[in-house]
């Protein structure tokens, strides 16, 4: 076991590479072949565009119902076919005009989002928006896996919402152990220590029949058609008919007894819903507490939405369709500034040095922290907290500054609209600050956890939420 494992177990990871990057330079030697990068040239470009292989913790930690997914893969050969199946489905250009997705988004928000807040700001009741937040991104995520007629209605079921939510994060503290399998197998078998608790498993078990039994569902939509389920796209099961009829196809064309389509394709897409849950919680939570805390900049926003906006023939309002929304300069650099400060994965994203002859250098080149003759087999591993601190390209990089993405007419900077975050993002907002004032009752624990991927410490930000009257 690596000495700096211990740091990673006690969750002190993020904060002491952030500490040690600021006293040692953008190239920290962390451990025995253990290297921690902090720079784009000779860092990020040369490890991730380099085509630098996983380490076994991806399989150990992210694998499920025992079966590699597309994260979980350490063959590039089988990483880069199962990207190749799925990318132009999440593709920026296909997921802005996805007629399906659209519908789910529509219908998650509209329908079961407002409502929730609109009731909440009649009652004067207070909000627990990283809940609520969880509910409409799991809807959302599900709704595109799965379509609408087999994913999970957690905007409007609070209990199954937070019976998620407990179940899931009850899985912290054993799963680091998930990464060290040799190890918990030997102190089991020999020692009769166990690591990993069996309720640890029980609760792993029932997360995956929860992933399995929407897939299946998808199914059976699929093979059965039923006249009660509205013939529209959201209802359909976009991801998970490509995936799996690709899959099914691939093993009918190659069998193996290994490789079961039904389990690789949950496998895939229970990676995909657990990925889209956290981050957009996460940067949704962040997001709405950083505009809580500035009432002006809500009216800013609210202008910005609004001017964008249809009206109805009775001049109600709609909401900008997802290709409009992304045009926005003032809601993008709000997203983006928020994925910047609070990243949803800030962690280390650990590759391992090739076996080249001369080794691999690392640093920027030119400098005196570019080191060359790196073996192979060496853990190499950015972290996004880290990258998006560097002061050099981030003046005052702890303060939450949307307007350094604008370019002081209004518009966004080139390096600001070369990022793409998620369509249900700025949907989720723009619908909360279209129509809605926020402002903070009870935000304590709010920073962020020293984890891979990071909820505020307390899980919940609890908001009192004000209606604005639009015809006003």
């Amino acid at each position: 076991m690596r000495f700096f494992n211990f740091v990673r177990y006690r969750h002190n990871e993020i904060s002491t590479l952030h500490k040690a990057h600021r006293r040692h330079g953008p190239v920290v030697l962390i451990g025995p072949a253990d290297i921690s990068i902090n720079c784009v040239k000779g860092g990020l470009k040369t490890v991730y565009l380099g085509g630098f292989g996983k380490p076994e913790w991806f399989a150990n930690v992210f694998v499920n119902f025992g079966t590699l997914n597309m994260v979980s893969m350490e063959d590039h050969h089988s990483h880069s076919v199962r990207k190749r199946i799925l990318s132009h489905l999440y593709s920026k250009s296909h997921i802005l005009s996805s007629s399906a997705l659209k519908g789910v988004m529509q219908t998650v928000v509209q329908d079961r989002f407002i409502p929730v807040l609109h009731s909440a700001a009649e009652a004067s009741a207070d909000v627990d928006v990283y809940s609520l937040f969880g509910g409409a991104a799991m809807d959302i995520v599900t709704g595109y896996l799965y379509g609408l007629y087999a994913s999970t209605d957690f905007t409007t079921n609070e209990a199954e919402r937070r019976r998620f939510h407990d179940l899931y994060f009850s899985r912290r503290g054993p799963d680091f152990w998930l990464q060290f399998p040799t190890i918990v197998s030997f102190l089991k078998k020999y020692l009769c220590i166990g690591l990993v608790p069996a309720w640890f498993t029980t609760v792993t078990e029932e997360i995956e029949a929860f992933i399995l039994a929407m897939n299946d569902k998808a199914g059976a939509l699929l093979s059965e058609s039923d006249p009660t389920i509205p013939a529209l796209p959201s209802h359909q099961p976009t991801v998970y008919a490509h995936l799996s009829s690709t899959l099914h196809a691939s093993a009918a064309s190659a069998p193996s007894p290994s490789f079961c389509p039904r389990l690789a394709t949950a496998s895939e897409l229970m990676d995909h819903t657990i990925a889209g849950y956290e981050a957009s919680t996460i940067t949704l939570t962040y997001l709405s507490w950083q505009l809580s805390l500035r009432p002006s900049l809500q009216r800013a926003l609210r202008a910005e939405i609004l001017a964008a906006a249809a009206t109805t023939p009775d001049e109600s309002f709609l909401l900008p369709d997802p290709r409009t929304l992304d045009t926005l300069p003032l809601l993008h650099a709000c997203v983006i500034e928020t994925l910047r400060l609070h990243a949803g994965a800030p962690g280390p994203q650990p590759r391992v040095t090739p076996h080249v002859v001369g080794g691999t250098t690392l640093g920027p080149p030119g400098t005196p922290h570019c080191y060359a003759g790196i073996p192979g087999g060496v853990r190499v591993a950015a972290s996004a907290w880290c990258l998006h601190r560097n002061e050099e390209v981030f003046p005052e990089a702890e303060e939450w500054r949307p307007e350094r993405w604008l370019d002081g007419k209004g518009g966004l900077l080139k390096v600001g609209r070369a990022e793409g975050p998620g369509a249900e993002i700025k949907h989720v907002a723009a619908a909360l600050y279209a129509g809605f004032e926020t402002e903070v009752v009870d935000d304590e624990g709010i920073e962020q956890e020293d984890h891979f991927l990071a909820h505020p410490k307390g899980h919940k930000l609890i908001v009192r939420v004000k209606e604005i009257d639009l015809g006003k």
